[in-house]
């Protein structure tokens, strides 16, 4: 966890709303990139095959089966496209909406 605090803490990427579940999901199945705060820091840890504790800004996720291969392709990558079958996932989407509302990522800026 400690590993994990952000590089540079006065980046703040909190919306000044908390968004909820549903405005989420939404957001997600409409096609809606997400993209990491470049001052996060973002690891994992394999528990087993299905299991990984994700570390995101100091704080500790369990994740399991789906959310599991969510949390390796988050720390790998910048940017990306949430699968649209993971939307159906609560615990993913729970776990999706927790990192956006305490500025680990947001969508991308639209066009």
């Amino acid at each position: 966890e400690y590993n994990s605090t952000p590089k540079y803490p006065e980046q703040d990427w909190r919306p000044e709303e908390p968004v909820g579940v549903v405005e989420l999901r939404n957001k997600l199945e409409g096609g809606t990139p997400l993209h990491r705060n470049p001052s996060s820091r973002f690891s994992f840890v394999r528990k087993e095959a299905d299991s990984v504790l994700l570390f995101v800004d100091g704080q500790c996720f369990e994740c399991v089966r789906k959310t599991s291969t969510f949390a390796e392709e988050l720390c790998a990558r910048e940017h990306f496209f949430v699968d649209p079958d993971l939307t159906k996932s609560e615990s993913a989407v729970a776990l999706i909406c927790k990192l956006f509302n305490q500025g680990s990522v947001t969508f991308a800026a639209e066009d």
